[in-house]
């Protein structure tokens, strides 16, 4: 079983770099709070490994999984921004906000009866839409995105006053779950889980749900637990005492965070020719376009490949 599916507690280490492992993926439980390109920073302070880089951002208010690839592992970055994503999300009632989140600015609001009300009339509408928006479906972005127009992120050129224009964008809801309806002093939350493909906005799905049930709510709160094949089991908890990391963070090597990749190993003339840039023969994996890895005799990663027909293309070649 890798190692990065077991749940453990990380150990408290005195200064970075204590990980053997430079080349790989780092999986962090990023908190609410700060941004990812923050959890970027930590993880560097942390391992004292400046080669780092993001898989796909979250939102401050949103916690959860983020996929952090290590040294020459980078070259992974937009296979892995590509994978479908797992959510659990919080619907709240009673405010609409122009982010649909609980950053931004009220624009319709409901009181604590008409709450109550619309959850006694309403409760079965509101799990038969959200149990029907499994399939495929053209998704609007949020006027407030990290998407770019014009070299600027929407959301900043929409603060400016600025037009933008966006178009509606083919996604996939895989999985659409309903949950729990939990009633306080403000009205409810309404639970919901999601597996969706990549690109998909939540926000977005929390405000059409709004509109269709003629209601505000807002999405308080989200939670990323899963991107592609791994998950939150192992996940680095980037907190910090006195500028030391609270916990060891665990780079995985590509070969297990990997394991149903094709992984094609070779002895070591084999592994020198390929370092000194010649195509070796390697056994090829089953499907065309098939990312797999080339190993050295003792299993380290030598190589990113993909197979190109009858032949295939190196993505990165592991030098030393």
């Amino acid at each position: 079983m890798p190692s990065w599916i077991k749940s453990k507690k990380g150990s408290r280490i005195g200064s970075p770099g204590v990980t053997s492992v430079a080349d790989g993926l780092l999986l962090v439980d990023k908190p609410v709070g700060p941004g990812s390109a923050e959890m970027v920073t930590r993880a560097r302070r942390a391992t004292g490994i400046r080669r780092i880089g993001h898989t796909g951002t979250l939102d401050r208010f949103a916690s959860g999984l983020l996929v952090l690839v290590v040294g020459r592992a980078t070259v992974l970055a937009d296979s892995i921004l590509r994978y479908d994503k797992t959510y659990e999300a919080v619907f709240r009632a009673g405010k609409f906000t122009d982010t649909h989140d609980p950053s931004g600015q009220i624009l319709e609001e409901a009181s604590l009866e008409q709450c109550n009300d619309f959850l006694a009339s309403r409760r079965n509408d509101m799990v038969s839409w959200i149990e029907n928006y499994q399939g495929r479906h053209e998704q609007m972005p949020p006027d407030y995105s990290a998407l770019k127009q014009q070299g600027q992120r929407v959301s900043d050129r929409v603060r400016k006053g600025q037009k933008v224009e966006l178009k509606p964008r083919p996604v996939r809801i895989y999985e659409s779950i309903p949950g729990a309806f939990e009633q306080d002093s403000e009205g409810f939350r309404f639970h919901c889980r999601f597996t969706v493909s990549s690109g998909t906005y939540i926000r977005a799905i929390v405000r059409d749900f709004s509109r269709d049930l003629g209601f505000p709510f807002f999405l308080e709160s989200l939670r990323r637990i899963s991107v592609g094949p791994f998950g939150l089991a192992n996940a680095w908890i980037p907190d910090f005492e006195d500028g030391k990391p609270l916990h060891s963070p665990e780079i995985i090597p590509l070969p297990e965070a990997f394991p149903d990749w094709h992984q094609a190993r070779v002895d070591v003339n084999r592994a020198a020719q390929l370092e000194q840039g010649r195509k070796i023969p390697v056994p090829l994996p089953e499907n065309d376009g098939e990312s797999f890895l080339i190993l050295r005799p003792d299993g380290s990663t030598l190589a990113i490949a993909c197979r190109q027909g009858a032949e295939y293309s190196l993505k990165k070649v592991f030098v030393g």
